[in-house]
């Protein structure tokens, strides 16, 4: 008789513990997706930042005087096969190219397929460039699709799924630009 009584709390015990771990366990998976969605986003965001500032390198490479159209040249060469140069991004991702120059604290867009520059880039561009600076702006955009928007969204510092980042290089100092004396 004592030992069914033994066998009897413990399998009340057991219960318990099923329903514990299935708690535990619920608690810890989401835990874990977190940090597979948080590790994601990172990867992807430092893979759109290192194939801009690439992209930024390749165009400033051109020569400065007589290049023949080499940044028009180059920038068409890198639109055609965008697919090769953002291997670790999805294929959907946009990206834009744009040489501007700031002449009397205005920013001007002198060439590429960007027409104009979103608030925060021409922002960041203000505050790299001074007068008569000439600069290759690179942005990339992909959207993001996550498993935990909560968490996602207090580390994207934006509320949309949309990850963008750009790089803003100085392609020439103190030159007339964009048809625009910076006198």
């Amino acid at each position: 008789m004592a030992g069914q009584g033994w066998r009897a709390g413990l399998s009340d015990r057991e219960g318990g513990l099923g329903v514990e771990f299935a708690l535990l366990a619920s608690i810890l998976l989401v835990v874990f997706g977190g940090v597979i969605d948080l590790v994601s986003l990172s990867g992807k965001m430092r893979e759109m930042e290192r194939s801009s500032t690439h992209v930024a390198a390749i165009l400033t490479s051109c020569p400065r005087q007589g290049s023949d159209g080499c940044l028009s040249r180059t920038m068409q060469d890198y639109r055609d096969r965008k697919a090769n140069a953002l291997v670790g991004l999805p294929s959907a991702a946009s990206v834009g190219i744009a040489q501007i120059s700031r002449v009397r604290g205005a920013l001007h867009v002198c060439a590429g397929p960007m027409t104009y520059l979103d608030a925060d880039v021409a922002q960041a561009a203000q505050s790299v460039l001074a007068d008569g600076d000439t600069a290759i702006v690179v942005v990339i955009q992909s959207d993001y699709r996550t498993l935990l928007p909560g968490i996602a969204r207090a580390f994207m510092s934006q509320t949309g799924r949309t990850l963008r980042r750009w790089t803003i290089s100085v392609y020439d100092s103190q030159a007339v630009s964009c048809g625009v004396a910076a006198s």
